[in-house]
């Protein structure tokens, strides 16, 4: 009953994604290209999931009202969906994990003044039991393919509800974490694709749930480290937590299709030593950026 209060609340945070991007209309025209917004109203800006449900963003929305008298209008969702409504003006800026996405607009043209924020890293998580052998591993990599040849040879078990089985939960959500999963799993191919393997519903609170509640053997997954810190107590283990690979890095980004009055300002606080201090002072696996 506790874990299923514990995952209950988590749950309701991370609904955040499906408001905010129900906030926008697609049918919307996108603004001309460098369009400034009308009056100085609150500054539109896109945050991932993770950094909502650790109550980062917050932490940074209550500093800069009081620094900069600025009025931010958080907006939670998957990062990749995020810098699509950044792309084309929906947001004024935004906040993501999801570099090579990042990248690719920076080069032509459609995001700017991009700069690193936060840094975190992702956990693989998995049942204590470890049904998968991955205990002593280092790499997630090399944790995939054993959890993928475990997954296989268990797939009868999963089917018939018999002891041993085992599997992966991937993340449902066009997130920075679902990204950098993909990234992951892309060596192993049509390995990856088997019945062992699920899909969650959105959220990362689904994805903890899914694990959680594998049948029998339970599950491996990857979950951000401040989501995890969040979560309560759960029937799961953290089996990787140092593993270069996993570590994630949070950017702020602004549009060039609009320029909101204090768009400049902020992105400079935000990556300035003030915006910087809220980082550090935020715990829950939040650290600052490389360099």
């Amino acid at each position: 009953m506790k874990r299923r209060s514990c995952l209950g609340r988590l749950a309701t945070l991370a609904a955040a994604p499906a408001w905010a991007l129900a906030r926008t209309d697609a049918r919307a025209q996108p603004a001309a290209k460098g369009a400034a917004r009308a009056g100085d109203g609150p500054l539109r800006l896109g945050v991932e999931g993770a950094l909502a449900l650790s109550g980062l963003a917050a932490r940074w929305q209550a500093a800069a009202r009081k620094d900069l008298g600025l009025a931010l209008d958080l907006r939670p969702g998957p990062g990749q969906d995020l810098l699509r409504l950044l792309e084309a003006g929906e947001l004024d800026a935004a906040i993501t994990s999801v570099p090579q996405q990042e990248a690719a607009l920076e080069r032509q043209g459609l995001i700017h003044d991009r700069r690193a924020v936060a840094a975190s890293r992702a956990l693989l998580v998995g049942p204590p039991k470890d049904p998968a052998g991955i205990k002593g591993l280092a790499a997630a990599a090399e944790a995939l393919v054993k959890i993928a040849q475990e997954g296989a040879l268990s797939q009868w078990a999963v089917q018939t509800g018999q002891p041993g089985a085992t599997g992966y939960v991937a993340h449902g959500e066009a997130s920075g974490l679902q990204a950098l999963e993909a990234r992951l799993w892309q060596p192993l191919g049509a390995r990856a694709q088997a019945p062992w393997r699920r899909t969650a519903p959105p959220g990362p609170a689904e994805t903890l749930r899914l694990a959680g509640q594998w049948p029998v053997g339970g599950a491996y997954t990857l979950v951000e480290q401040a989501v995890w810190a969040r979560a309560g107590k759960l029937p799961l283990k953290v089996w990787i937590d140092a593993d270069p690979q996993l570590a994630t890095v949070y950017s702020v980004a602004r549009s060039f299709r609009v320029n909101h009055p204090a768009g400049k300002l902020f992105v400079a606080w935000l990556a300035g030593p003030m915006g910087r201090r809220v980082v550090a002072a935020a715990g829950g696996g939040w650290r600052l950026p490389p360099g």
